[in-house]
């Protein structure tokens, strides 16, 4: 992948959607149970006045296969395409504001409430921590770390620490036993990825002493204030004193939508300079190939977020579309190339994100003619 091109789609996704339509319908595809999870035999050019009788149609299929696909968990499905056309399918009774432990898909939330005030000037994609958290090491690998090294989790940092599952201790001093223990062992910064929850905490850290703040939840009432998302979420785990930034948010449905919203609508940022600095930037973190996990496909990584490539062109060049997964089955994500977002959101055992996972692959290319029929 040509770096610069990421870069340049990952700023040209995030100010305004995609331009394009699907040029081909999606296929019959199938699973084990029900043969077909979301099948379809429709052609792209359908007349207009046809359209909504077939996305009706498609909707009643997708709903009679969904209720007898095999999930290990209840769940909820909330899509939306950029015609602000919605649809819902639950396993239980839907309920906008009903909390969900968020597990990893916080990881996208707070990495760009930290862009949000890079935005404003708080600090930069540069800034080091030793500027902000005296306990830093200046010498050694990680006095090279800079925040962007942190957001696209290739700070260098190897493990997280037990105090990050601590309730009583403070934010603070977790992050300075984190910092010890991972000094002697700590990778070149821009090197090696790492899906630690550590990146974030520091990167928190530095947003806390950059703002002058008393604490994470001080910043987040700003955010808050600011854009007027994520109104019915928090950061709670394992405490409100000691919040783990990559796993730690309880969010709503409807929350999370709306901050998805502004990604797909191109609303997040407000500032072209901004937009330029970060594009002239970005390309000293942003990863180039990673493995989401053993038997699925290469993805990369950006600030907080999956980048999705498909299956036949690992190597994708732009956004085409961005994810979050978390451990127990919720699965947020904006597909650009699609125009569609949504959330799929569960609590079901550890490692339920491979079951979300496969279900949303399995109904990729249903759900790419579901946006097309609904615009």
């Amino acid at each position: 992948m040509d770096p610069n091109l990421l870069i340049k789609h990952f700023v040209n996704r995030l100010v305004a959607p995609v331009q394009r339509n699907s040029s081909t319908g999606p296929s019959v595809f199938g699973f084990a149970i029900a043969l077909a999870l979301f099948s379809v035999n429709a052609q792209p050019d359908v007349e207009v006045d046809d359209k909504h009788r077939q996305l009706m149609e498609l909707e009643s299929n997708m709903t009679y296969q969904l209720d007898r696909y095999s999930f290990p968990a209840d769940f909820t499905l909330l899509i939306e395409s950029n015609s602000a056309h919605q649809y819902l399918y639950s396993r239980q009774p839907y309920n906008p504001v009903s909390r969900y432990d968020s597990a990893s898909t916080a990881k996208l939330a707070t990495a760009l409430i930290i862009l949000h005030f890079v935005e404003k000037g708080l600090l930069s994609l540069d800034d080091q921590p030793q500027q902000y958290i005296a306990s830093w090491p200046t010498s050694g690998n990680l006095a090279q770390v800079r925040l962007g090294h942190l957001l696209s989790f290739t700070s260098g940092l190897k493990y997280d620490s037990n105090c990050m599952t601590n309730p009583t201790i403070a934010f603070a001093d977790c992050v300075d036993i984190m910092v010890k223990f991972n000094a002697p062992y700590a990778e070149p910064p821009g090197t090696k990825f790492s899906y630690r929850s550590a990146h974030l905490q520091v990167a928190g850290m530095m947003l806390i002493e950059a703002a002058q703040a008393d604490d994470w939840h001080q910043l987040f009432e700003e955010f808050q204030q600011d854009t007027g998302l994520f109104l019915n979420s928090s950061y709670e785990l394992p405490s409100t004193k000691n919040p783990t930034l990559a796993t730690g948010m309880y969010w709503t449905i409807d929350d999370f939508m709306g901050f998805l919203r502004t990604l797909a609508e191109g609303r997040f940022f407000q500032s072209e300079a901004f937009l330029g600095e970060l594009s002239q930037g970005l390309d000293k973190y942003i990863n180039k190939t990673l493995y989401f996990g053993e038997g699925n496909p290469t993805w990369h990584y950006g600030f907080g977020f999956w980048v999705e490539c498909p299956k036949d062109k690992p190597d994708c060049e732009g956004l085409p579309r961005i994810s979050s997964v978390g451990a127990y089955g919720s699965y947020v994500f904006v597909d650009f190339a699609n125009k569609y977002f949504g959330v799929l959101a569960a609590e079901g055992p550890l490692g339920t994100y491979l079951d979300s996972y496969k279900l949303m692959d399995l109904g990729a290319k249903t759900l790419s003619w579901w946006s097309y029929l609904s615009r």
